[in-house]
């Protein structure tokens, strides 16, 4: 079972790279393809982190220490993919985050 300030990266089936002005969470729209353990001593992973953490900078974004992929390889975090924080989805944004409503109405 994932420690509590766990995070999970989910990517969109079909990116929208953003173009949604009213997201909404819908399960069957992504793919999870990361778990961020918190570091050992405990501290949350911010989603600025969850980002950095699950893109190719200088290596394979699952090659990056506590970071755990879930699938076949995959592309680096994009605007419109999702970070789960703290149980609340948050989409990528063209600068920073947003927070996203859970289900479809």
């Amino acid at each position: 079972m994932p420690k509590v300030n766990t995070v999970t990266v989910w990517h969109a089936k079909i990116p929208t790279w953003g173009g949604d002005p009213h997201p909404r969470w819908d399960a069957e729209n992504f793919t999870m393809v990361a778990i961020i353990e918190p570091a050992p001593e405990g501290e949350a992973v911010s989603l600025d982190h969850a980002y950095e953490m699950t893109n190719h900078i200088d290596k394979a974004w699952w090659e990056n220490e506590g970071v755990t992929r879930v699938g076949p390889e995959c592309r680096s975090t994009s605007v419109g993919d999702v970070i789960f924080h703290e149980g609340v989805p948050h989409r990528v944004a063209s600068f920073g985050f947003d927070a996203i409503v859970k289900e479809v109405a």
